[in-house]
């Protein structure tokens, strides 16, 4: 029963790793013991799989600005007009928009456990701003593909979370809509 207790008191971000110590030589203290070695393999492996992440993104943002600084320069040169530099540019372009989302849901995911007197219980998001930004983005990276697309904009609902979160999962579920769509229309509808 106190063994039932600990694991059940137990969150993921504190999981119980001294639980051996409480319990005596028997088929319970054998079973805390190997309760206590798997849940500190699993808290390494979250240890591990943040700082994986949070490194992946730091290292990534830096070469991403280089890369829309020399952009920014090629666009502004009388040769960006032609075809032949054109096409490839704004493939880059494209290219960037994607990774600069990746960067963000990696840097968005590996933030460090958020102070609840630091969180604003009062976020909120304007649904229609997000999903009209996304939809455009994705249309752009991928005006290639022989897909309509529209949006259709039945409401402007408001919720209660942070917008980073939410341009986060819309940008994931617009993604897939178009990468997974061969041909014919991608409709995105807002109620």
């Amino acid at each position: 029963t106190e063994l039932a207790h600990q694991v059940a008191l137990s969150e993921p971000d504190n999981l119980p790793v001294e639980l051996s110590g409480r319990f005596a030589d028997d088929e319970v203290g054998f079973l805390a013991r190997t309760l206590e070695q798997r849940m500190q393999r699993i808290q390494d492996f979250i240890k591990r799989e943040t700082a994986f992440t949070r490194d992946a993104s730091h290292e990534l943002r830096t070469p991403v600005t280089v890369i829309k600084g020399a952009l920014e320069l090629i666009i502004r040169l009388p040769e960006y007009k032609k075809p032949a530099i054109k096409r490839p540019v704004q493939r880059i372009e494209r290219s960037i928009k994607r990774m600069t989302a990746t960067i963000e849901t990696f840097r968005w995911l590996a933030r460090e456990e958020v102070d609840q007197k630091d969180v604003n219980h009062d976020q909120t998001c304007d649904v229609l701003a997000v999903v009209k930004e996304v939809f455009s983005d994705q249309i752009t990276l991928f005006e290639d593909k022989p897909i309509l697309s529209e949006l259709r904009e039945n409401a402007a609902p408001v919720i209660h979370a942070p917008s980073t979160v939410f341009r986060i999962v819309m940008n994931n579920l617009v993604t897939n809509a178009f990468h997974y769509t061969a041909q014919g229309k991608v409709r995105l509808t807002v109620n």
